[in-house]
């Protein structure tokens, strides 16, 4: 073997290391980016809106489906009542039974869901003005009354 052919070798061998290497990253970014870290969700505690967030294949009619039979029926003892309800069959149960639980995880929508959902809903916003201006009415009558009422005590020290 000639000395230029067994530096062309080493020179192969490092690109295809470097290659490899390159791809193999690429493969496990694709497969870290595929897998989604779920949530693990209370089936007796939560509402409509975390259902259909975070189970697959759970929309809004799957999801007030599981609420409403829970009130009719009870908390669920296990995950596999959640086959029970009319329309979740074993196939859901199966695809999230890793995400669910009967005692622990999320049971409520996180604060900014609710919040978008109220920013959609016009008779949210109105009764939100509605309760400020409430609000504002109660403390005005509140000082009011205090003012009064040391205005009253005052005049009881006069007297004595």
């Amino acid at each position: 073997m000639y000395p230029t052919q067994y530096k062309l070798n080493n020179i192969l061998s490092i690109h295809s290391i470097k290659l490899m290497l390159v791809v193999f990253t690429f493969m496990l970014m694709q497969l870290i980016s595929s897998v989604a870290i779920a949530e693990i969700v209370n089936i007796n505690k939560a509402d409509e809106i975390t259902l259909k967030t975070h189970l697959k294949g759970v929309g809004d009619v799957k999801a007030k489906s599981i609420v409403d039979y829970r009130k009719k029926h009870g908390a669920f003892r296990s995950i596999d009542d959640l086959k029970n309800v009319p329309g979740v069959g074993g196939g859901i149960v199966n695809e999230n039974r890793n995400n669910l639980s009967t005692n622990k995880g999320l049971y409520r929508a996180s604060e900014r869901s609710s919040q978008k959902s109220a920013l959609n809903d016009p008779d949210k916003k109105k009764k939100d003005k509605m309760s400020g201006k409430n609000k504002a009415d109660k403390k005005a009558k509140k000082d009011k009354k205090d003012k009064k009422d040391k205005k009253d005590k005052k005049d009881k020290k006069d007297k004595k």
